[in-house]
């Protein structure tokens, strides 16, 4: 498809529906979650560019806003011939981003500090669609999202408060798709006063590819990603997202031993 041909140019289970939907939350505003800003009709066919968000990691390159990291951006899902990528996005645009930075030792990513704190007696979860692209990520090729404190004395020290890694390794209860963007979670614990390093502090966004020095990871492959949305679910909820993603980690798990140990035999 267009999209994806000008971006090669450039460059775990889901929760179960009656968990995750049933779960009462109360939604945290995130700018620009569904990445339809700036318009990503440029003559390149996507924006590295993303608004309010942050880029990093990769060579800068200038699509029509200005400099930014050529790793991740923008596309439109509706390409001109009509067809589209994915059948269930939120809104005309998804993001894209690269599995591995060119730049040695460097990760692509993007992230967004939003206004909102972290409250005592809460849990966040932090919640993106996420699918394939044409060039896709193999299972060693990790994709991570996640919710972080910012120190305000010190900004570049971060408290890592919920987060997760999805790979492209065939998971039977939810496989990525070229053509259907899933849900993916990550939540925290309910957070108390003895969190002196989260509890008052902003809450942030982070979403990232592997190092460049990762050896397991390969570049020039692709997830896709769209609605990034944070909430806070009721304490029991969030319980139950946590023993959910947990066995769902488990089951892939055990897939694995189960493939290795068939390798072996």
């Amino acid at each position: 498809m267009v999209g994806r041909s000008v971006r090669r140019a450039l460059g775990v289970a889901v929760v179960a529906g009656a968990v995750a939907g049933g779960a009462s939350a109360a939604s945290i505003a995130v700018p620009n979650g569904s990445f339809e800003a700036p318009d990503a009709r440029t003559p390149f066919g996507v924006s590295t560019k993303i608004d309010n968000w942050t880029t990093y990691g990769e060579a800068p390159f200038d699509t029509g806003g200005g400099p930014a990291s050529s790793g991740t951006g923008v596309f439109r899902n509706v390409n001109p011939d009509d067809s589209v990528n994915f059948d269930n996005a939120t809104g005309a645009q998804v993001a894209y981003i690269f599995t591995k930075a060119s730049v040695p030792t460097n990760r692509v990513g993007l992230e967004q500090v939003l206004a909102a704190t972290y409250q005592a007696g809460t849990a966040y979860a932090v919640r993106v669609d996420v699918g394939l692209a044409g060039s896709s990520p193999g299972a060693n090729d990790p994709f991570t999202f996640q919710l972080f404190a910012v120190d305000p004395a010190n900004p570049g020290v971060r408290t890592v408060v919920a987060t997760r890694t999805v790979v492209n390794d065939g998971g039977a209860s939810n496989p990525l798709s070229k053509t259907h963007l899933n849900e993916y979670l990550a939540v925290s614990p309910v957070l108390t006063a003895a969190d002196t390093a989260i509890v008052g502090r902003r809450i942030g966004i982070e979403i990232f590819t592997a190092a460049g020095s990762d050896p397991n990871a390969v570049a020039g492959r692709q997830y896709d990603f769209d609605n990034v949305r944070v909430d806070t679910p009721e304490p029991a909820a969030a319980g139950e997202l946590a023993f959910a993603v947990v066995a769902a980690l488990g089951r892939r798990r055990r897939r694995r031993v189960d493939a290795a140990r068939g390798r072996r035999s």
